[in-house]
C-alpha cells in the first residue's frame, strides 16, 4: 500500500518479484499527481505499459497504466475516476521517445478509452521479432539481455 505521501517501495526479492534492487514508485489515483508526475518526464525515454481487464465477452477497460521515465516510476489508477489529459502532451511529442511490449494493445486502449495518441514509438517485441529472436515475451528478453530472471 502507498504511504501517506503516495509513494511505494516495491523490494522484488523480498516479495519474490522480479528485479535486484528496490524500487521507489509513485501510487497515482488523482489527476493533479499525475500531471505533477508528467512534468518531470523531460526528454525521456517513456516506458508504458497498461493492465486491462477481459473476459473475451465483455469490452475490457483499463485498470491500470505503468511509467518509467529514468529513475522515476508511477502507477496510475484509471479506476479512480482520473483524468489521463497531463499525459497527452509528452505521448504526443515524437521527440521523447515511448518503450513499449506489444504495443499494438495498449495503443488500442490508450486511444480508445482517453483519447490518447502514442508518437515516437518503438516497441520492443517487433524490434525482437526483427532481430530473430527465438522468445518475444518481454520476460524472456529481459532475462537473456540484461540478466533479469
Amino acid at each position: 500500500m502507498p504511504d501517506q505521501s503516495g509513494r511505494l517501495t516495491l523490494d522484488p526479492l523480498g516479495g519474490g518479484g522480479y528485479g535486484r534492487a528496490l524500487m521507489d514508485v509513485s501510487w497515482i489515483a488523482s489527476t493533479e499527481a499525475l500531471a505533477l508526475w508528467a512534468e518531470g518526464i523531460g526528454a525521456g525515454p517513456l516506458a508504458v505499459d497498461t493492465e486491462a481487464d477481459s473476459f473475451h465477452h465483455y469490452r475490457e477497460k483499463v485498470c491500470l497504466v505503468q511509467l518509467s521515465a529514468g529513475d522515476r516510476h508511477a502507477l496510475v489508477d484509471p479506476l479512480a475516476s482520473i483524468d489521463l489529459t497531463p499525459l497527452k502532451a509528452p505521448l504526443e511529442d515524437g521527440a521523447i521517445r515511448k518503450l513499449l511490449h506489444g504495443a499494438d494493445y495498449d495503443i488500442r486502449l490508450l486511444s480508445r478509452d482517453f483519447g490518447l495518441v502514442v508518437l515516437g514509438l518503438s516497441d520492443t517485441m517487433i524490434a525482437a521479432r526483427l532481430l530473430g529472436e527465438p522468445a518475444l515475451g518481454l520476460a524472456a528478453l529481459l532475462e537473456k539481455h540484461l540478466g533479469v530472471a
